[in-house]
């Protein structure tokens, strides 16, 4: 249900970084796997790929931040402490000026809450020409207009070292008023959105998942 949210956010943004061109999925969400730092096997970013650094709490608390996992993509260049191993889906947009761009969403659903990360990667043929305050303009209202929502806040602040908005929104599914929380911004190459979507009834620590998000290498 509210995956729906994240996953129109990250659509709209990449419906922007590609010019318009339709979006769609390449595969079903599939759970990531994700292992304890100095594990012999790869991460889920790949053969080979480097496996998270940091160590996975195998016994997440949703309720509390605090004892939430420890989640990281080599690939995607970012770490943050989610409720629960997140699903993984990755979509391909095709790029006017050939192949196409991928969108991954890692996204952690329980619920009436959904907390997720997207990340656009923009191809090098692209960067030149790239408007980014459209890609982003497209990535906030996807999330809106694709859910029935409407916008209730946009500010411009700083995130994981880089210019970012803070966008809030709201929405009703299946008879649910949710809240929808979200952090948009640019680190060459990828866009990044991450979210927050829940009900609005329902206490819930957005802003310490916010604050757990980096950038790995700055």
């Amino acid at each position: 249900m509210v995956s729906r949210a994240l996953t129109s956010f990250a659509l709209g943004l990449a419906l922007v970084a590609c010019d318009g061109a339709k979006s769609t999925p390449n595969a079903a969400a599939e759970p990531t796997q994700d292992k304890p730092a100095n594990a012999a096997a790869a991460s889920d970013d790949g053969p080979g790929a480097a496996p998270a650094e940091k160590p996975v709490d195998i016994t997440p608390a949703p309720a509390d931040a605090e004892t939430w996992m420890e989640f990281s993509s080599e690939i995607d260049r970012f770490e943050a402490r989610l409720p629960a191993a997140p699903q993984k889906q990755t979509f391909d947009t095709p790029n006017p000026l050939g192949g196409t761009i991928p969108t991954t969403m890692y996204l952690t659903e329980e619920g009436s809450r959904a907390v997720g990360v997207g990340v656009t990667t923009v191809p090098p043929s692209a960067l030149e020409s790239f408007d980014l305050d459209g890609a982003l303009d497209g990535a906030r209202n996807g999330m809106v207009n694709n859910i029935g929502g409407t916008l209730v806040s946009e500010k411009q602040i700083e995130y994981a070292g880089h210019p970012a908005r803070a966008i809030e929104a709201k929405a009703t599914a299946d008879g649910i008023a949710l809240r929808i929380e979200a952090r948009l911004f640019f680190a060459e190459p990828r866009l990044y959105q991450v979210l927050v979507v829940r009900a609005e009834s329902e206490p819930f620590p957005a802003q310490k998942f916010f604050d757990s998000f980096s950038l790995l290498g700055e």
